[in-house]
């Protein structure tokens, strides 16, 4: 792979991140960051975050990584039988903070997830980071150019001089503050090409327990958002109203430009259904995830969403926006 004169530069910079079992995600990381970073630090736990028993994913298959094993840093963790899935959550990043606590002052620290990707033109400038700072993503979610705008800036991931890190990394991806590091948006590429086995296996692990009640419903949930590239959590009352927008190929990223002939998979048509058919099934996914109601999952896209009351909301809204419209129309 191609890599950026990283010897000439005179600060160091180490992406820091805990993992579960994204292993084709991890090797996408790498080879995508590899140019610009020094260093990768991954923590990984014998338990999932709701404290499943499971494989140390990236420690069994050092082989897939030997390309980098003298740039790659595996720590393992592990948390008390009753810790909570925020707890363990909370203990990845102390690993890493710990980790991290051991190298240079001035090396500069990208703290994150695996699935977030800082642009190229974001990483070009991490070099220069002087104090701890914000790098600003776009959210997608299943395919590659599906964008949550819910989520959209999002601002989770920092990058920072290590000397200058707070000693609560949890804290800080919770509560970000300081400038942005500029450069295009990057990609938050969350639940990317997933299956409805994949994603009930992430229900049952990762620290939202409050969804794990959709798990028996997660192949209809699934099956119906891929169709109507909706928010599979619902989250009508966010901006976008649980309706992803489809991105041309033109209007995509840098790191779409990288990831496209790489996993041309991962990038999804624009749905033949109206707007206003996305809207109100939106409305039902989202009032079901809301009252964590199972069996209304398993109606979504029927009957039962045309006669439900919240899809006949997201109707009146969307009669009274293009009402506006019109009356806007005429006034010109």
């Amino acid at each position: 792979m191609d890599r950026v004169d990283l010897v000439a530069r005179a600060r160091q910079v180490v992406d820091a991140f805990p993992i579960n079992d994204e292993l084709d995600l991890l090797r996408l990381r790498i080879d995508y960051l590899a140019p610009y970073v020094d260093r990768f630090v991954v923590a990984e736990s014998p338990r999932t975050f709701t404290g499943a028993a499971k494989p140390l994913h990236v420690t069994d298959n050092l082989a897939r990584f030997a390309d980098i094993a003298d740039r790659l840093t595996v720590v393992t963790y592990d948390a008390a039988d009753d810790a909570t899935a925020w707890e363990r959550e909370e203990l990845s990043r102390r690993v890493l903070r710990s980790e991290l606590a051991a190298m240079p002052a001035e090396t500069v620290a990208l703290v994150g997830d695996v699935d977030e990707f800082p642009s190229r033109s974001q990483l070009e400038r991490l070099p220069d980071v002087e104090c701890v700072s914000v790098v600003p993503l776009h959210t997608f979610y299943r395919r590659a150019n599906w964008r949550l705008e819910g989520d959209t800036p999002w601002l989770k991931v920092v990058a920072s001089p290590v000397g200058l890190l707070p000693a609560d990394l949890h804290a800080l991806r919770n509560t970000p503050a300081g400038p942005h590091v500029g450069g295009a948006p990057g990609a938050h590429l969350s639940f990317m090409g997933f299956d409805a086995q994949q994603l009930a296996t992430k229900l049952r692990a990762f620290s939202h327990t409050e969804f794990q009640f959709a798990v028996p419903a997660a192949q209809h949930v699934l099956s119906l958002s891929d169709d109507l590239a909706l928010d599979h959590f619902g989250r009508a009352d966010a901006v976008g109203r649980g309706v992803l927008t489809v991105l041309s190929e033109r209007e995509e990223g840098e790191v779409h430009a990288w990831l496209r002939p790489r996993r041309p998979d991962w990038f999804g048509p624009r749905p033949r259904a109206l707007l206003t058919w996305r809207e109100m099934n939106a409305a039902v996914l989202h009032v079901a995830m809301e009252s964590q109601d199972a069996a209304l999952l398993t109606r979504l896209g029927t009957v039962t969403t045309l006669r439900h009351a919240a899809a006949h909301r997201a109707l009146r809204l969307r009669a009274r926006q293009l009402a506006g419209r019109v009356r806007h129309a005429g006034r010109r």
